[in-house]
């Protein structure tokens, strides 16, 4: 169980999940965005090791590959759990809506180390309208 895991995880489902909600997605940008959600994963992943548990900048690919995991939520939570423990998720919220802070020009940078300390290639389009955490839902 953890972050070596990420290599593993069966994302096919995510991936035609992605296919059917992007029609003009082609097979090649497909993989691409499973890469790139994977590469996100492992800088959360990493992060937690490391003392940080939200990141402000996530590969757009990655971002559209995560909200399709999310929509099917067994196997998200389940994955989940593989990767960051029993009973650990990774929640989604946007930024500087319903009271969250806006993302900073000094966030993104952090996140953005946070790749290269991972070993991980930065994204070249990066959102920073959504921010990870992980939530332990265990009573």
């Amino acid at each position: 169980m953890g972050c070596s895991d990420i290599g593993t995880l069966d994302l096919a489902p995510v991936r035609a999940l992605a296919k059917a909600n992007h029609r003009d997605w082609t097979d090649a940008v497909l993989d691409d965005a499973v890469r790139r959600y994977r590469d996100f994963l492992s800088v959360c992943c990493y992060g937690v090791g490391h003392g940080s548990n939200h990141l402000a900048a996530v590969d757009a690919l990655a971002d559209e590959m995560w909200h399709c995991h999310m929509l099917l939520p067994v196997k998200y939570q389940s994955d989940c759990h593989t990767v960051f423990g029993s009973g650990r998720v990774l929640d989604h919220y946007p930024a500087g809506v319903n009271g969250q802070a806006p993302v900073t020009p000094i966030d993104q940078r952090a996140a953005l180390h946070l790749y290269d300390e991972a070993g991980v290639r930065r994204p070249g389009e990066v959102r920073a309208e959504c921010v990870w955490a992980i939530v332990d839902l265990t009573p």
